[in-house]
């Protein structure tokens, strides 16, 4: 099985430009006591002008059974070429439920009121504090999963931008499964 991580890239309020990947999900939060106001764009094109809430997501389907799922998101199929965006304790639009995206999509998030009300991101733990837009978008390299009898492994080698000289890095995850997800034999 393959999976495609999340490029993120935050912009700061002193022109700074931060990175991260996630193979879960890139979510921007409130970092104050105000909910944060975003506009959301898909592919260069606004498709919400303003989006009042506690934050939101960008969830990949290996990330959609956990922060998106509890934040009232849906659960994406392994392998599908989706991914979910989904508010955070919406306010304005109240029943916005959220949306299912083209895994090619490049979603920007932009903060209305920054000093106001100020919003941090994280890709998988990965925090940027007092972010003024960020940029997700799929990476083109995948993560191959390879299960064995007792655990999933998760390994890939890819080039981390945007370093002056290209660095090889790699991420490898490992998930110890319980004896009823291994494999029966025959007998």
């Amino acid at each position: 099985m393959a999976a495609n991580p999340l490029s993120m890239v935050a912009g700061a309020p002193d022109g700074a430009e931060h990175r991260a990947l996630a193979i879960n999900e890139v979510s921007l939060l409130r970092a104050g006591p105000q909910a944060a106001r975003l506009r959301i764009s898909v592919d260069g094109r606004v498709r919400m002008e303003e989006l009042v809430a506690d934050g939101a997501l960008l969830s990949t389907p290996a990330g959609s059974t956990a922060y998106n799922y509890s934040a009232g998101g849906p659960i994406l199929p392994m392998g599908s070429d989706v991914l979910a965006l989904t508010a955070l304790a919406p306010f304005r639009p109240r029943r916005w439920r959220g949306a299912i995206l083209r895994n090619d999509s490049v979603i920007r998030m932009d903060v209305l009121d920054p000093r106001k009300r100020p919003v941090m991101a994280d890709a998988d733990a990965k925090q940027v504090d007092r972010v003024l837009w960020v940029e997700i978008r799929t990476e083109p390299r995948t993560l191959s999963y390879r299960a064995t009898t007792s655990r999933l492994r998760v390994t890939k080698r890819w080039l981390i931008p945007p370093l002056a000289t290209p660095r090889l890095a790699t991420i490898s995850v490992s998930l110890a499964c319980s004896n009823a997800d291994r494999p029966r034999t025959a007998a």
